[in-house]
């Protein structure tokens, strides 16, 4: 019989004798036995990542036994588990909010493209894997991750603000601890007050994945570096037993059996052998350690979380038999949990919005972004479209929102935003790879400089360098010209140099090159995030010459001038591989002799692509139609058909023409997920194309063609391989790698 128990009984046995021996005219005797107290239970929950999902397996099996949790603290991972759960939250509230996450995007900063301000829209798949680097005084600096945790941060935000007023850490409705490394000392720093969520996603700041977070002029990383089991500071909360849950330690044992095959395996590897020694003498204080079996698993693979859960429970039912000496009556534990459970956070109401953090970034432009009004509850559906919004302007690290509550703050909503420090001069770096395993092969590498807030209106000047098969230097200076960034100017202007491959049915006979300088003024409106329309003077010199080949095409030499309109509607998810929206393109281009060119020309076209999701996939319908309206176009300026996103069968612009009309319909299917530190999915993707291009004075001889391939979305930009094959013999190989631009 425990302890407990013993005490218990003897208790029960004694108290008829001691009450039938009392003297009732003097009352209760002054040595009475003191009242027996259950001790004091702390819950530590160690760092591990991915792993750390076993925690809520092991909650899970505490509340089915009746376990009273007393104090609770972690580090890292375990000091997520541990905030929600101090926070008020039931251990099956945890198990399905982080079962609904979709860690393929919480885990990367990136705004959802729907969200993104039309402009933005254009670097969605053009640059590495969001890579982004500052230039300061000379110097290329970077960000101090790869990932600031901005969703994850926000996620958490959310979870917690049924405890949201409470900053004193002993105050929640279980007394919590969340451990972080302090990079200045080197040593331990326990969180006991301030922001929950914040402190949380600082004991998680992985270094190299997650950026560090400032807090009180310290500057803190994960945890896990120095204390990755907190037994000692759970402990010193007051707590008389401690139960201790290493979700490290499975695999720890396991070590010298294990293959480490990459980089991630072999990181994850040295910094498990830098924490075991302490970890192995903190879990020898604990009075009860659970120690999941996880082998097999990795801290990266939160996708796996609904593997990994089930874990944790079989762990704690192994110690069932030293667990069960710390079980409440149920009606007790039930009056015990319901006294520490805290509902949802429906209906808290709003009486002031507020940005703070911002220097370079005007407080009107920022709430420019931001939808939610005063007078109104939070709704987290809204609150999360302002955060991505806010975060959309490219110009924060960081956006996230803390809710003041009465003590704290009189229900205001303040969002918080911590603008880049390697801004405001950003550097982005593309490279793109193609070949159709034949005649024709491209490299190009585009080089970036975007200078964002060079004035209250939030003015930028963004600059183009290409270099490789193609060469180009393009520059704009984009100007809005009212604080919600709907009207705009937008001068810009360039010199290129590109290749145009001479096709006689199947075979490349020819190239020329052309060389163009070009001026544009233009001014337009942003239809947020939709769509935009901008019109302006165009003037410009073009040369063609023939590099290679005999073909019986004359030089091109001219000066043209033109009038341009452009409207593009986009509302895709993604700008390759996309799955949902649509885009069209309409453009006009109106040459004309009084404007300063020398001949006149008219060129229209209409392109368009719906996304229609089908199961795991999307059906894409698409369309193009160009025309001249019959007056000529220059040789550099034809409608061009042919390659893998045109018109499966042909190479690359191989069909030429004065107008161009055509359609296709396919099919992308996702095959599977990558990890998420690799990419988003693999897929097979079926397409047949219809169309033909023609000059004026002939008749469209309509082609069919028709070609499938497989394509992975990987963090270094799309990969695909394919095949198609076209009418009259034609057939094409297609290969390509990389970003967008």
């Amino acid at each position: 019989m425990s302890t407990l128990r013993m005490s218990l009984f003897m208790a029960a046995v004694t108290l008829p004798v001691w009450l039938a021996s009392a003297d009732p005219v003097a009352g209760p005797a002054t040595n009475a036995p003191a009242v027996v107290s259950r001790p004091k239970i702390g819950l530590v929950l160690g760092g591990g990542g991915a792993l750390g999902m076993a925690h809520v397996g092991v909650l899970q099996v505490l509340e089915a036994r009746h376990i009273p949790v007393d104090y609770i603290g972690g580090t890292s991972m375990g000091a997520i588990i541990a905030g929600l759960y101090a926070s008020g939250m039931s251990a099956d509230e945890i198990q399905k909010l982080l079962l609904s996450v979709d860690w393929w995007n919480v885990l990367k900063d990136q705004t959802p493209r729907r969200e993104v301000y039309f402009r933005r829209k254009k670097d969605d798949g053009r640059y590495f894997g969001g890579i982004e680097l500052g230039m300061h005084h000379g110097r290329i600096v970077g960000r101090r991750g790869t990932a600031s945790g901005q969703k994850f941060n926000n996620l958490m935000s959310a979870a917690t603000l049924r405890s949201a007023g409470i900053a004193r850490f002993d105050d929640l409705p279980i007394p919590f601890r969340a451990v972080a490394t302090d990079l200045q000392s080197g040593t331990a720093y326990v969180m006991d007050h301030g922001n929950l969520p914040l402190s949380m996603r600082a004991s998680m700041a992985v270094p190299g994945v997650f950026t560090p977070v400032e807090i009180e002029g310290h500057t803190l990383v994960d945890g896990g570096i120095v204390n990755n089991l907190p037994v000692d500071v759970v402990r010193a909360m007051g707590a008389d037993v401690i139960i201790a849950v290493d979700v490290g330690g499975s695999l720890a044992k396991a070590g010298a059996k294990q293959k480490y095959e990459g980089i991630g395996d072999i990181l994850g590897r040295t910094y498990a052998i830098a924490q075991r020694p302490e970890q192995d003498r903190q879990l020898a204080k604990a009075d009860v350690a659970i120690v999941p079996e996880l082998i097999g698993f990795s801290a990266g693979q939160f996708h796996r979380a609904a593997d990994i859960m089930p874990r944790g429970r079989t762990a704690a039912e192994g110690q069932a038999a030293q667990l069960e000496r710390y079980a409440m009556d149920p009606e007790a534990y039930a009056a015990h949990r319901a006294a520490q459970y805290r509902p949802a956070a429906n209906g808290l109401m709003i009486s002031n919005i507020v940005v703070t953090g911002l220097s370079r970034v005007d407080p009107r432009v920022a709430a420019g972004r931001v939808g939610t009004q005063p007078g109104t509850p939070i709704e987290l559906k809204h609150l999360n479209r302002d955060l991505m919004r806010l975060y959309a302007l490219g110009e924060f690290d960081q956006v996230g929102f803390r809710y003041l509550a009465p003590p704290l703050g009189s229900n205001t909503l303040e969002y918080v935003v911590e603008e880049k420090a390697w801004g405001p001069n950003y550097l982005h770096m593309g490279m793109r790879l193609t070949s159709d395993l034949d005649q024709e092969s491209s490299w190009n590498v585009l080089f970036n400089h975007r200078r964002t807030s060079l004035n209250r209106l939030g003015a930028e000047w963004d600059t183009d360098a290409e270099l490789g098969s193609e060469r180009s230097i393009k520059t704009e200076f984009y100007q809005p010209l009212d604080f919600q960034g709907i009207l705009f100017v937008a001068p810009h202007g360039g010199y290129e140099v590109k290749n145009q491959g001479i096709y006689e049915g199947e075979q490349r006979v020819a190239e020329y090159q052309v060389r163009t300088w070009e001026g544009w003024l233009d001014g337009g409106v942003q239809l947020r995030r939709y769509a935009e329309l901008r019109s302006g003077y165009v003037l410009r010199d073009v040369s063609a010459g023939l590099e290679t080949g005999d073909a019986d095409l004359p030089d091109y030499t001219a000066t043209e001038a033109a009038w341009s309109t452009r409207l593009v509607l986009d509302t895709r998810d993604r700008t390759v591989f996309t799955t949902s929206g649509r885009i069209v393109e309409l453009e006009a281009e109106l040459g004309r002799e009084g404007l300063g060119g020398d001949t006149g020309y008219d060129r229209l076209s209409a392109r368009t692509l719906q996304a229609i999701p089908l199961g795991a996939g999307a059906l894409h319908v698409s369309a193009i139609y160009g025309t001249d309206l019959d007056d000529g176009l220059p040789s550099h300026a034809l409608f061009e058909l042919g390659g893998e996103t045109s018109f499966m069968g042909l190479s690359e612009g191989q069909l030429r023409g004065e107008k161009v009309a055509g359609g296709s319909l396919g099919v992308q299917h996702a095959l599977g997920k990558l990890p998420p530190n690799l990419g988003r999915a693999t897929y097979l993707i079926v397409r047949t194309d219809i169309g033909d291009t023609w000059m004026a004075d002939e008749d469209p001889d309509w082609l069919i063609g028709a070609g499938a391939g497989l394509g992975a979305d990987t963090i270094l930009g799309p990969l695909y391989f394919g095949y198609g094959r076209a009418e009259g013999g034609r057939s094409s190989f297609y290969l390509s790698m990389g970003t967008f631009f």
